[in-house]
């Protein structure tokens, strides 16, 4: 399950987060929008940041807190992956 903040909270609706979006649904990854806290944050399993510079980037520690065993898990690498290969297509590399 990939879970991200709705729109009407203090997240910038980038066209990252929303191809991101996007590849989880074609790649059966169901998506739910729905405010986190903190804790939920950190006791997740895994957490990525979406962003047009940096495209998709894995968070394995939270200041001191690690973040479920402190790597990239499966979901971060596969929409990675798959971003990049959209990126690919996209610019006529694919």
């Amino acid at each position: 399950m990939l879970l991200t903040p709705p729109l009407d909270a203090p997240v910038l609706p980038g066209i990252t987060r929303a191809a991101v979006i996007e590849l989880a649904v074609r790649q059966d990854i169901p998506v739910r929008e729905e405010r986190l806290t903190l804790r939920e944050v950190v006791d997740a399993d895994e957490v990525f940041l979406t962003n047009s510079m940096i495209e998709l980037i894995p968070v394995v520690r939270l200041g001191r807190e690690p973040i479920g065993n402190e790597k990239p898990g499966d979901i971060t690498r596969q929409l990675a992956l798959a971003y990049g290969e959209l990126i690919a297509e996209e610019c006529g590399d694919g």
